[in-house]
């Protein structure tokens, strides 16, 4: 047994499986103790426990290099979240201002139209004021010619219809040398 156990012990040691090498070193302690070999229970007793916290200490080394790297992973992946939710905020915040601007800008439109609208209208009000202003002014003109034409013409009939004053002075006269 002492022979297997020792020949299963190289074959482990030169494919380097440390697992084969903890059990035979297991083996090889079982072994001696049941022969009341006690240094020899001993060595391969304390070769057994340190393979095995090699083994352990892989092991937690595999773990520990994992959850670091998981670790890692999770921080990044937080500081990307973190950078994203930033630019989010950001992008949000730009079409928010975009949307402000863009109401600023259409309110602005739509009191400028309503202003040339209320401008149009005064301008057409003012040209229909001017319109009939200038028609009434025709109508006056053309009443006031008729009024001085016919103030004209009844002057000339009084003038024809009236001895003129001359007439009258000469024939004063004339009446004043005959008496």
């Amino acid at each position: 047994a002492e022979r297997s156990l020792q020949k299963g012990l190289e074959i482990a040691r030169a494919i380097d499986n440390i697992t084969n090498q903890k059990d035979a070193y297991q083996k090889l302690s079982e072994l001696y103790e049941q022969q009341n070999n006690w240094v020899l229970c001993l060595h391969n007793y304390k070769k057994y426990i340190q393979l095995q916290d090699s083994i352990f200490n892989s092991g937690n080394t595999k773990k520990m290099v994992q959850l670091e790297m998981n670790y890692e992973f999770d921080k990044k992946d937080a500081i990307t979240k973190s950078e994203q939710e930033k630019k989010q905020a950001v992008v949000l915040a730009e079409r928010k201002k975009q949307h402000i601007i863009i109401a600023i800008v259409c309110g602005i439109l739509l009191l400028a139209i309503i202003f040339t609208i209320y401008v149009y209208r005064s301008y057409k009000t003012k040209q229909k004021i001017n319109i009939e202003i200038t028609e009434q002014k025709h109508i006056l003109e053309e009443k006031q010619k008729e009024i001085i034409d016919s103030i004209y013409y009844a002057k000339r009939i009084q003038t024809a219809l009236i001895t003129s004053e001359k007439y009258i002075d000469r024939n004063l006269n004339k009446l004043n040398n005959n008496l």
